[in-house]
């Protein structure tokens, strides 16, 4: 198979099949197909689960090919899904990103909880003092009410984003392109767990890694957006980078607003994976 087949091939299975990976089912099912390409060429796999020292109730299951203990470099990336937020994504500022999406599920958990007080002042209450409701409508009241409690439910853990293909399946699908074709047994790979959060994979995996290893941990980058690198919240161009240091490399597209870099909407809701930044990434990685 060729890399654009191979290439549609993953698009089809991590974008269309296993596109959302949110819940504990969705990244089980993730981590079996992920399992099942990565056994193909007989790599060294490990499925590591860690527990948050500050949460014990957050388990991170990161996946590494080959020894990243031993590794001079590691291409890493994670893997779960975004839940909605206000505004554009900012890349490197998670703590200003938490806030968009709390404030996304408050308000629009708000207008649901109004919306059911509405429906129980104008509707319910008036029906149950009648006594004259029938049990069709009364079968509809509790499924109402039952659906009602599964929404705010939801948009108390926040609502899953379906559109993942920029965020984050394009930078999966970049490192299995470069898992396929690699013979060099010091280079290692990591898929990260909770990267949308509090990133505890990246922080699990840094916990792994020899001093003089250098990390380069991918996001977004099928956005048709120019690359930069995060280097201790240094940013700067991907072309300009030398990248000479070991540590942690962070490499994203976007544009520069109040100096952070952030994505749009529209630009997270690309259908198309951006052929420029793959190439670049991919001859620089060489």
């Amino acid at each position: 198979m060729d890399l654009t087949e191979y290439r549609k091939d993953l698009i089809f299975r991590y974008h269309r099949i296993a596109g959302k990976r949110h819940s504990d089912k969705e990244k089980e099912r993730f981590i079996r197909s992920l399992l099942i390409d990565l056994g193909k060429n007989n790599n060294e796999v490990h499925v590591i689960e860690t527990k948050n020292q500050n949460s014990k109730n957050v388990i991170s299951r990161n996946i590494y090919v080959g020894d990243v203990k031993k590794a001079d470099q590691i291409f890493a990336t994670y893997y779960d899904t975004p839940t909605a937020h206000l505004g554009p994504y900012y890349i490197f500022n998670k703590e200003l990103q938490e806030k968009n999406s709390l404030y996304f599920n408050l308000f629009v958990g708000l207008f649901i909880i109004g919306v059911g007080l509405l429906f129980t002042i104008l509707y319910t209450v008036p029906q149950l003092s009648s006594n004259l409701m029938t049990m069709f409508e009364i079968i509809l009241l509790v499924v109402f009410y039952f659906i009602f409690f599964i929404f705010l439910r939801k948009f108390a853990m926040g609502w899953p984003i379906k559109s993942n293909l920029i965020r984050n399946t394009s930078s999966i699908i970049w490192m299995l392109e470069k898992i396929s074709e690699n013979k060099d047994k010091t280079i290692a790979f990591a898929f990260l767990d909770n990267g949308t959060t509090n990133e505890h994979g990246l922080a699990s995996l840094l916990k792994s890694v020899k001093a003089n290893s250098k990390i380069f941990y991918f996001d977004s980058i099928g956005a048709e957006k120019n690359l930069y690198v995060n280097k201790n919240n240094q940013v700067e161009s991907f072309t300009s980078q030398k990248f000479d240091d070991y540590g942690l490399y962070k490499i994203a597209p976007g544009i520069i607003s109040n100096h952070e870099l952030i994505l749009m909407k529209s630009d997270l809701k690309e259908n198309q994976l951006s052929e420029n930044n793959f190439k670049q990434i991919s001859d620089f990685f060489k």
